[in-house]
């Protein structure tokens, strides 16, 4: 049979999910059980092993934080707060903002809602009582992983596909939706770690590489690694010292051409500024497209570079199916964007 999270693979359907399985915390099933208490000792740092759990509700949405758990244990009452992702990133400061949204709820609550506001029925009386996730099935860059670490407004734990495949994958079930959420997650942590030939990955194998693609000294350590609709990951990469006055390059994950008669690949790699912190002049734009056009690229002509930010491609040829062939070839990226800009 058809794995269900094949098809709901969006965040409001793990937003489902999760509100289930904790809901489900005392229900008749010993291995959803199991489950609920191994994701929630994780969650809450196993500070209530062997306790008992009682009153525990969900909320969808409560201040738009996707998933909000009050329970209570020896009549204490806490909080875990979910902000739950699958491929998407953490935008618009979303975790700052949460979090003071959270930091800010007692007064607000004591003030108007003690009467029993349905969507916040519940009262934390300690920020310590609070717990904060960000579960993300999929690859968490490292800004995102910095911004679930201010000290200001609080930590969040973070939760990627390898932690998350860690709590997963030794439980053994005989429910069918936990089932299929365990096989779900054992997939995505197989295409993340990459154990097929590049022709086969999927878009998180994408991800992944890039993630872990560690560039030569030339270039910048700050990568940019985001993606685009859900359509593909790309890298952004920079000239060391200069990332924010130079033109970068960026790599598409679709921008890697398998060629089936060859069984090679050729990658396009991009000239770009889109990272640039003030708008290039046409005669900078001009100059940095002379010196790309010495090194091979052909050039995009664009009237208005405020919207086509694209100025230049080259295409690398020849790349063998495997992880270090398209390795190297991201190394050539390195050192010809080296070349050209120092």
């Amino acid at each position: 049979m058809k794995n269900l999270f094949d098809y709901a693979t969006k965040e409001l359907s793990q937003d489902a999910f999760l509100r289930w399985l904790f809901e489900n915390y005392n229900c008749e099933n010993e291995s959803v059980r199991n489950s609920f208490r191994k994701l929630f000792d994780s969650f809450t740092d196993n500070k209530f092993v062997d306790k008992t759990i009682t009153d525990l509700i969900t909320v969808a949405q409560w201040k738009n934080i996707d998933i909000s758990i009050w329970f209570k244990v020896d009549e204490e009452e806490h909080l875990i707060v979910i902000e739950d992702k699958t491929g998407s990133g953490i935008h618009d400061n979303q975790l700052n903002t949460y979090a003071a949204e959270i930091n800010g709820h007692n007064g607000y609550w004591l003030e108007k809602e003690n009467s029993g506001y349905a969507r916040c029925p519940r009262f934390v009386k300690e920020d310590s009582k609070i717990f904060k996730i960000f579960y993300k099935t999929n690859i968490v860059n490292q800004w995102e992983r910095n911004a679930t670490q201010n000290d200001e407004l609080g930590k969040w734990k973070c939760y990627d596909v390898y932690s998350i495949y860690e709590l997963f994958k030794d439980i053994k079930t005989d429910n069918e939706v936990l089932g299929y959420y365990i096989e779900y997650i054992k997939k995505i942590y197989s295409y993340a770690k990459r154990e097929t030939n590049p022709s086969e990955w999927e878009l998180i194998s994408w991800h992944s590489f890039f993630n872990d693609y560690q560039a030569p000294d030339c270039i910048s350590s700050i990568k940019e690694i985001n993606c685009y609709q859900k359509e593909y990951y790309y890298i952004k990469l920079f000239v060391k010292g200069q990332e924010n006055d130079l033109p970068c390059f960026e790599i598409r994950s679709r921008d890697f051409a398998f060629n089936t008669n060859t069984e090679k690949y050729s990658i396009t790699i991009r000239a770009v500024l889109y990272n640039l912190e003030n708008q290039a002049t046409k005669e900078a734009i001009s100059n940095w497209q002379e010196l790309l056009k010495s090194h091979g690229f052909d050039l995009n002509y664009r009237k208005d570079t405020s919207k086509h930010k694209q100025i230049a491609t080259i295409t690398i040829d020849d790349i063998e199916n495997n992880e270090k062939d398209i390795f190297n070839a991201l190394n050539k990226t390195s050192e010809l964007l080296s070349k050209i800009f120092y």
